[in-house]
C-alpha cells in the first residue's frame, strides 16, 4: 500500500451523511489491501501523478444508499471508482487502458463517458482467485431512462 491508505477506499460522503457505518469486515479488509496492492497501486504508478477515490469499499447498506449492483465488487472491497486530482481524466483514462493491456483485472468501466469518450470517472476492479477468474472486460457504461447499459469498449 504505497499511495492509498484503507481510510480513502472506505471514506464516503453519503455514508457520513445518512450516518451508516462503512466499517468492513476482516475479509473485505483483505480484499481491500489487495485491490489496492495489486490494482490501485500499479495504476497509480502508470499515470505518474495522484488519483482520488471517489467510491471504494462499500457495506450493503451504503450500496443500497448510492443505488450499487445488489451484486456490486465494491461491497467486497475488490472495486473503486477514480479520477485524477488533477482534473486530467483524458489522461487518466489513457493510462489505464495502456496499463490494461498487460496487467490481470477484471473490469475496467468508462462511465458516463462525454460526447469525446472520456469518462466522468473510471471504475477498476478484479477478483480474487487464479488469473483465470479475472474476465478482462473493458466497458462503457450509460445511463439511459434511468438503466445502466454497458457495451464493450473497442479503441
Amino acid at each position: 500500500m504505497r499511495y492509498f491508505t484503507i481510510e480513502e477506499f472506505t471514506r464516503s460522503d453519503t455514508a457520513s451523511k445518512r450516518k451508516i457505518n462503512n466499517t468492513p469486515d476482516v475479509h473485505s479488509k483483505r480484499n481491500i489491501v489487495s485491490t489496492i496492492d495489486y490494482l490501485l497501486d500499479p495504476i497509480r504508478k502508470q499515470y505518474g501523478k495522484p488519483i482520488k477515490i471517489t467510491s471504494g469499499y462499500r457495506c450493503k447498506s451504503l450500496n443500497t444508499a448510492v443505488g450499487g449492483a445488489s451484486n456490486s465488487s465494491h461491497m467486497y472491497g475488490l472495486a473503486a471508482d477514480i479520477k485524477p486530482s488533477n482534473g486530467d481524466m483524458a489522461t487518466l483514462q489513457a493510462k489505464v487502458l495502456e496499463w490494461a493491456k498487460t496487467h490481470l483485472y477484471d473490469q475496467i468501466i468508462i462511465e458516463q463517458p462525454d460526447n469525446k469518450g472520456i469518462a466522468s470517472w473510471l471504475h477498476v476492479g478484479w477478483r480474487r482467485g487464479s488469473d483465470r477468474s479475472q474476465r478482462r472486460q473493458v466497458l462503457i457504461a450509460t445511463k439511459v431512462n434511468g438503466k445502466w447499459q454497458y457495451k464493450v469498449f473497442s479503441s
